[in-house]
């Protein structure tokens, strides 16, 4: 999956240089398709949707046990492979959910740049997730102390 083209690239690079000669800032950008899997989604819905099959079939049905216990089954595993579709397991995540491992992405994304180490303090991300939909910009020591809060 392609997110940016060459000529984006380009165009991103050039405006962070030209940023980054106005200021002390040194700044990374950081584009991830998603922040993370979310596989146990489809388990964790075909879960419970599962286990709220057998209490209509238990009360108003003469089958066997055996037979709505198999349905159960049947219902966990099918949906277990149709929501593992993306699109689908995605729009199952919390909104909270989603921004919140974003966020840990991001944070994590500014101590592998080592942008905590840069002199001055002054290390600055902009972080983009595609599949969460999510954008923030963390900055070091220095920028905090400089630049309000609401920029």
């Amino acid at each position: 999956m392609v997110l940016m083209s060459d000529d984006d690239r380009e165009r991103v690079a050039a405006a962070i240089a030209a940023a980054e000669r106005n200021t002390s800032g040194e700044i990374v950008a950081v584009i991830a398709a998603d922040s993370g899997s979310y596989l146990h989604t489809p388990f964790l819905w075909a879960a419970l949707a599962a286990l709220a099959v057998p209490w209509p079939l238990i009360h108003w049905t003469w089958w066997p046990i055996q037979h709505i216990y198999l349905l159960q089954i049947g219902v966990f595993a099918v949906l277990c492979v149709l929501l593992m579709y993306e699109p689908l397991r995605l729009a199952l995540v919390p909104r909270s959910v989603k921004h919140a491992r974003a966020h840990r992405r991001a944070v994590e994304q500014f101590l592998v740049q080592n942008l905590h180490t840069t002199q001055g303090r002054t290390g600055v991300l902009i972080f983009v997730s595609s599949a969460e939909r999510f954008a923030e910009t963390l900055a070091d020591a220095a920028i905090h102390q400089k630049v309000p809060e609401d920029t």
